[in-house]
């Protein structure tokens, strides 16, 4: 049974007059085995994939208990697993933001730094459960990862790329940099956010959309590039939608069509209208923080100063990538990771997966501008790195693909060994 293709604003074929396409040196892969799946509508798949989904993930949440008990730990999983970012996180929970001091500096002023979205998240659930900060933030991640999971593989099946639903449930469960998502930061939060505002665009709601974008500008300070990037996306879609008068500049004629007439035509204007009020209204999360902090501190741009105050100075990524690569301030591990983060992010242009890959290219470029520090995290704990990492294995044999699901699971526990021994190159 053939696949429906699916009308959307980001379908690659839409991009098919891009020079890219045509370079020969280029060699496609063998296309990844199909399913008739896409058939069936969401809410069949979800129900299908659900119960396993659930299986595996109580399983990997039960391993870390079991691992305190092999590593004879004295401490309880809360304490152990809550270190670094956790630990500004709680503060804001408990006590919110500090108010700056005059003669002496508060540590907690640090905290600024950290969007409200997330502590907000854990402070009420805290509220509600009866339980302290850092459970209720584990209780939080360990409640959306699911939806994280589900919202991606939807995502991943509208854009025709997914044929195994439970086989790409396996792969992000057990996906190793996929850590954080476990444990008391907000990446789980952060995703979660990203593909609901990615799958609602996919299926044309533009107002749904603007929900979840509005709350990622308030979670994390990418979210408004990310916003800004999807809202650009969407307006330049306009002049490569089938369905408007041409899908390339050209009509089906191959008659040429001059820029300015796509431009004004209704549909043209509607896409504009469509990506700056969505741009506006995702923007407004980032707009309440700053008038927050302006409320309480005088400076509206406090959480980005704070950043100075850390020694992160805003400069050429380029420039900090090569001299950390160079000077190995922060280790090799990092530096090979921002590697084939980059390498994975030109992978995706090459395979046509060009939203998903501008949106991994924003965040690394707003990572790297201010440093290496934490490159692993925020480009591989982004379930668009894993989408584009679940398109690298799916052409490859069964036998080989078993093989790399092990890796994974083994390196997932070796990487949950380490956080637990509380190591900076996690953090």
């Amino acid at each position: 049974m053939e696949n429906q293709k699916i009308s959307s604003s980001f379908s690659r074929e839409r991009f098919s007059f891009l020079p890219i396409k045509r370079l020969k040196f280029i060699k496609t892969r063998k296309k990844a085995p199909v399913s008739d799946f896409n058939n069936e509508t969401d809410f069949q798949t979800i129900k299908r994939v659900l119960p396993l989904l659930l299986i595996g993930h109580i399983l990997l949440l039960a391993a870390t208990p079991v691992l305190l008990s092999l590593m004879h730990y004295k401490s309880s999983i809360i304490e152990i697993t809550c270190h670094w970012d956790c630990h500004w996180y709680a503060a804001i929970a408990k006590g919110g933001y500090i108010t700056p001091l005059i003669e002496q500096r508060d540590p907690g002023q640090d905290t600024w730094a950290f969007f409200p979205l997330f502590p907000l998240a854990v402070r009420f659930l805290s509220k509600i459960t009866h339980l302290d900060i850092e459970t209720s933030a584990l209780w939080l991640n360990a409640c959306l990862l699911p939806l994280l999971i589900l919202a991606t593989m939807l995502y991943a099946k509208a854009k025709n790329i997914l044929y195994s639903a439970p086989l790409f449930c396996l792969f992000f469960l057990i996906f190793p940099l996929g850590i954080w998502y476990r444990i008391q930061y907000s990446e789980c939060l952060y995703g979660l956010l990203l593909m609901m505002t990615l799958y609602f665009m996919q299926k044309g709601s533009i107002q749904l959309a603007s929900i979840p974008a509005f709350l990622l500008t308030a979670c994390r300070p990418t979210g408004m590039i990310i916003s800004a990037v999807i809202a650009f996306f969407h307006f330049i879609s306009a002049f490569t939608e089938p369905d408007y008068s041409g899908s390339t500049f050209h009509s089906d004629k191959k008659k040429k069509i001059s820029f300015y007439h796509c431009l004004c035509t209704s549909q043209k204007i509607k896409a504009l209208i469509e990506s700056s009020s969505f741009f506006i209204i995702s923007a407004s999360g980032l707009a309440f923080y700053m008038i927050y902090l302006h409320q309480i501190t005088g400076d509206a741009m406090a959480f980005s100063h704070v950043q100075i105050g850390w020694h992160r100075y805003f400069a050429n990524p380029i420039h900090h990538l090569i001299h950390d690569i160079h000077a190995h301030h922060h280790g090799f591990a990092l530096d090979v990771f921002a590697l084939a983060g980059v390498a994975l992010i030109i992978w995706g242009f090459f395979k046509g997966q060009w939203l998903e890959s501008l949106l991994l290219t924003a965040t690394a470029i707003l990572s790297l501008s201010t440093g290496i520090n934490s490159i692993h995290r925020i480009i591989f704990a982004n379930p668009l790195a894993i989408i584009l990492c679940w398109q690298m294995i799916t052409p490859l044999s069964r036998p080989i693909r078993n093989t790399l699901f092990s890796i994974m699971l083994l390196s997932d526990v070796i990487l949950t060994i380490v956080w637990l021994h509380g190591s900076a190159f996690l953090a």
